[in-house]
């Protein structure tokens, strides 16, 4: 990461999170690098990403990437049973979240993004990480827009970082209740910095817990069926 991205990133934490949550973040961001031979910390700017498709343009948000004891705190209430299926992360970025993920027994791990530069960073860092702790990398991630992207009938949690606008997010919420139509199953939806939660809610979705960390909000949903 460059000085200048290094910068911009101390100061929007600093006016997000104050200094001691933006110190805390920063420390698990570069110790999980250092100890796992990867690059996922840092910001990758929206307008980065809107240059991959500009028909996206003010759709999209900056990725920075998912702390450890924020991902673990989503995770540590879900039920065994969803566990066994498929996890995708929308919005992945340089692939962190699909990283931590590989320690739970999903059976394949999906990343979806829309940046090409992001989604080379990230098969770079899951090479890396799975040779380091000799996994077998269970993850592919598909290039494109979210919308279009055809949701497993295998998969059992999806994982959003506040990957995009309401207007995205709701075609993919509708994606996701449609394959549970077709192939009814037990899932759960972790939304971390759940600015739409109450969008959610009108979605017939049910909210299993709430919670916080860094001062950053995160909720478990139960995507119903009606």
């Amino acid at each position: 990461m460059s000085q200048f991205e290094m910068l911009k990133l101390c100061r929007a934490s600093l006016a997000r999170y104050g200094f001691m949550n933006s110190c805390r973040l920063l420390v698990d961001d570069y110790l999980f690098d250092l100890k796992h031979g990867t690059k996922t910390a840092g910001i990758y700017s929206k307008s980065r990403i809107e240059n991959s498709n500009p028909t996206l343009q003010g759709t999209v948000v900056q990725y920075q990437g998912t702390s450890s004891r924020l991902f673990q705190a989503a995770m540590k209430d879900l039920d065994s049973s969803v566990l066994k299926g498929d996890f995708i992360d929308f919005g992945c970025g340089r692939g962190k979240v699909l990283l931590m993920a590989l320690d739970y027994p999903f059976k394949k791990l999906h990343g979806v993004e829309l940046s090409d530069k992001l989604v080379q960073e990230a098969e770079e860092n899951l090479k890396n990480y799975c040779a380091k702790k000799k996994k077998n990398p269970l993850a592919s991630i598909y290039l494109g827009d979210a919308r279009f992207y055809q949701i497993p009938p295998t998969a059992t949690v999806f994982f959003f970082y506040n990957p995009f606008t309401w207007s995205i997010f709701e075609h993919v919420a509708e994606n996701i209740k449609e394959s549970l139509r077709r192939h009814p199953r037990e899932t759960r939806l972790i939304y971390i910095n759940d600015l739409h939660w109450k969008e959610l809610e009108k979605k017939e979705m049910q909210c299993v817990s709430r919670g916080s960390e860094f001062r950053i909000n995160y909720s478990v949903w139960n995507p119903l069926v009606v």
